[in-house]
């Protein structure tokens, strides 16, 4: 139970909640602290359970039907992931009904009291999972040289971002507290992988100087781009493909704050778009021949290029922020502070 916004609907009904507040599952983001919190705002009637490792999806409709089902109270999963589920009715619901009433128990009424006693836990469950060695976290891509080889020089990429620390932001406990909001957040993919390179990572500092969220070759971006409101975090994703490119990771090279309504379409070869051109001696790329979609950032928290908060790539140029990779870059922001400290 993690999107909030689900859980609005729930309160325009007679529904009752149980659910685990373990330290464990929301680490691994069986639910959050800020979905909890939201149940709570929402006058929700919410009982916690502490008695082992509550796993169980079903979901009661009055007295008529039930659903047991895979999936989790989430958008994902309700409407994008392979799940699988069975509706039941008649004396199968009656059972569920008094299975879901034993659990239930007044004496374990979530309270913001409670919240607040389980925090200190969650967050260093949090910080123990980000200590976890890179290669034992699934999801991870990260690259090591084989025996006694040597990296490969980076001499080529280095050229490639002007090399003073000014430009680098540094994350900061702001970014993380905004994040674990469930502030509505936007990946946008910088597409670094051939044949693109090296020109993109010359757009992404055209994109930092000009503080836009861009994207090139995609039909679909613009509608996503379009749902972007004022104060949404834009996560600026560097996507290497796979490829072998020295010195590059998959990450997560800037945050920002979107601007509210600013989303612009701009044809082939339009003055205001990004241009190689605004970098010195450089003629017009073949991105610029297509049509460019953009939005405009008010403020960069996080600005790190070469080195990023290292996730897996994606294949979209522009798509919401999914609550497993929230959790993931929230992990890995923690671990960048405590080694800045």
């Amino acid at each position: 139970m993690t999107e909030t916004d689900l859980l609005a609907r729930l309160a325009q009904r007679d529904s009752r909640i149980l659910t685990s507040t373990t330290p464990e599952d929301l680490a691994r983001t069986s639910s959050s602290l800020s979905a909890l919190g939201e149940i709570l705002r929402l006058n929700i009637p919410c009982c916690y359970y502490d008695d082992g490792f509550l796993h169980a999806k079903v979901y009661i409709f009055g007295e008529k039907y039930a659903i047991v089902s895979s999936a989790n109270f989430t958008k994902s999963a309700l409407g994008e992931n392979l799940e699988i589920g069975v509706q039941l009715d008649g004396a199968e619901v009656a059972e569920l009904i008094r299975w879901f009433d034993g659990l239930w128990n007044p004496d374990q009424l979530l309270t913001i009291e409670e919240l607040e006693r389980i925090r200190p836990q969650v967050e260093a469950e949090e910080l123990a999972k980000a200590a976890v060695p890179e290669s034992q976290i699934e999801g991870w891509r990260f690259e090591k040289p084989a025996g006694n080889e040597q990296p490969e020089s980076h001499d080529f990429v280095e050229s490639e971002y002007p090399d003073s620390p000014e430009l680098i932001i540094h994350p900061t406990s702001k970014l993380i507290s905004l994040l674990r909001m469930d502030r509505p957040g936007w990946v946008c993919n910088t597409k670094r992988e051939p044949p693109n390179y090296p020109l993109p990572i010359k757009l992404e500092e055209l994109m930092r100087r000009r503080s836009l969220a861009a994207t090139w070759q995609d039909n679909v971006a613009h509608k996503q781009m379009r749902l972007v409101q004022e104060d949404d975090l834009v996560l600026m994703h560097g996507n290497k493909g796979g490829a072998d490119l020295p010195g590059l990771k998959n990450g997560i090279v800037g945050v920002g704050l979107a601007k509210g309504s600013s989303f612009q379409a701009l044809d082939g070869y339009d003055p205001e778009r990004l241009s190689m051109a605004e970098l010195g001696d450089f003629g017009p790329s073949e991105l610029e021949k297509h049509p460019e979609w953009r939005i405009g950032i008010k403020e960069w928290l996080f600005w790190d290029p070469k080195n990023p908060i290292e996730i897996d790539g994606t294949q979209n140029s522009f798509h919401e922020l999914k609550d497993d990779r929230r959790k993931t870059v929230i992990q890995r922001l923690r671990a960048r502070l405590a080694e800045q400290k």
